[in-house]
């Protein structure tokens, strides 16, 4: 498990948002948290983490009983994901449009 900080960032008007790197992009997050840098987001902080079934059971609670479910927690607990807390101007809107529609 891996965590950084940038404590210097001051978010002033910046929206705060989370990111996960899913387990089939692990080994493209550097890629990624680059291209995140391009786009003027500040990585706030950082964290490498391997979750437990019950963990991302936890975390996706409020898809409990959706037929996805079960699928959600098997594949985000099989292998590792990077949480990164993200900051920019208007950041929710434009992570949004930067990832593209949602599946």
């Amino acid at each position: 498990m891996t965590t950084t900080t940038d404590s210097s960032f001051l978010a002033g008007d910046s929206e705060r948002t989370l990111a996960i790197i899913k387990p089939e992009a692990y080994e493209d997050a550097e890629a990624i948290e680059n291209t995140l840098k391009k786009n003027a987001f500040t990585i706030l902080a950082k964290r490498t983490v391997k979750l437990t079934p019950e963990h991302a059971a936890d975390f996706y609670s409020c898809h409990y009983g959706k037929q996805h479910f079960p699928h959600l927690v098997a594949h985000m607990s099989s292998g590792p994901i990077v949480a990164l807390v993200l900051a920019a101007p208007d950041g929710v809107e434009r992570l949004k449009e930067l990832m593209g529609p949602a599946r």
